[in-house]
C-alpha cells in the first residue's frame, strides 16, 4: 500500500511540474500552401479536409494561395475538385506542436 502511495505522490509532483514548462503547447498548425497546375499557373479552386467523418473547407485565392487552420498531431485527406482538372487526392499529417506548415498541391488538366 505504501509503494503505490509513494507512486501517487510522484505522478501527481510529475504532473504539476510538467504544467510549468516554458513553452505553450501548440494545439494547432496553419496549413498554408499554393493550388497549382502542370505549367505552374495558380489554380483558384475550393479544397476539402477529411478526417474521421469530419470536414473542413477553403478555398485558393487568385493566386492559388490558401490556408487553413486544424488540430495537429493528427493525419487528413486532402481533396481538391475543379472541373478543368483530374480530382487530386492526397493525405497529410500535421506534427504536434508545429506552428505552420507549406504545402503545394499540383493538378494534373484533364485529357
Amino acid at each position: 500500500m505504501n509503494t503505490i502511495k509513494k507512486i501517487l505522490t510522484l505522478t501527481f509532483l510529475l504532473l504539476i511540474f510538467a504544467s510549468f514548462t516554458d513553452e505553450p503547447t501548440i494545439v494547432e498548425t496553419m496549413i498554408q500552401g499554393k493550388i497549382v497546375s502542370d505549367n505552374n499557373k495558380a489554380v483558384k479552386t475550393k479544397i476539402v479536409l477529411y478526417r474521421n467523418g469530419q470536414s473542413w473547407f477553403a478555398e485558393s485565392a487568385d493566386d492559388g494561395s490558401f490556408s487553413i487552420s486544424l488540430p495537429n498531431n493528427k493525419a487528413y485527406a486532402i481533396k481538391v475538385y475543379d472541373e478543368n482538372y483530374k480530382n487530386h487526392v492526397s493525405a497529410i499529417y500535421l506534427e504536434a506542436n508545429k506552428a505552420n506548415l507549406n504545402h503545394i498541391i499540383n493538378l494534373k488538366p484533364k485529357s
